[in-house]
């Protein structure tokens, strides 16, 4: 396993990683790898580890270094359009691919929710009030009298 590169632009600069495409082995620059990982539609994650920085290296280089920023940008985009036009496309087309897997892998990935996934609002005019208090309160709504729900009358 390789060890993470230094912590200074200089060093990623001249760096050369190897990065399989289309079966071949390649050796790419820093750019090019990025981009060859974001077209795989790899995480942010996946896409900074593949030229070997730490997140603190990342995330230290993201807000110091412009070109690093837009190059990671653009990777981390491509990879994005990978997941929703390629891989939509992809799953729209053939029925034997799982659209339950590529949801949860995209609802994961970009936050995204499905509307039965909301939390339900509180009641109007009652926010603080527990929601054992709320079912008491409902029972004793739908309560009926005996003779109403039998027809029959009860005498004492």
């Amino acid at each position: 396993m390789a060890r993470p590169l230094t912590v200074k632009f200089e060093d990623l600069k001249d760096a050369k990683f190897t990065v399989r495409i289309d079966e071949d082995d390649q050796e790419l620059s820093w750019q090019e790898t990025l981009e060859a990982r974001g077209r795989d539609g790899a995480s942010d994650a996946g896409l900074y580890t593949a030229i070997r920085l730490t997140r603190r290296v990342h995330e230290r280089l993201y807000e110091t270094v412009d070109e690093y920023r837009e190059t990671f940008d653009f990777a981390s985009d491509l990879a994005k359009s990978y997941w929703l036009d390629t891989m939509g496309k992809k799953i729209f087309n053939d029925r034997n691919l799982n659209s339950a897997i590529y949801a949860v892998q995209v609802r994961n990935r970009y936050g995204w929710r499905q509307s039965d996934d909301q939390k339900q609002a509180a009641p109007q005019g009652e926010p603080d009030t527990p929601v054992d208090d709320l079912g008491a309160k409902h029972k004793k709504q739908i309560i009926k009298k005996p003779e109403v729900i039998t027809g029959h009358t009860t005498t004492n």
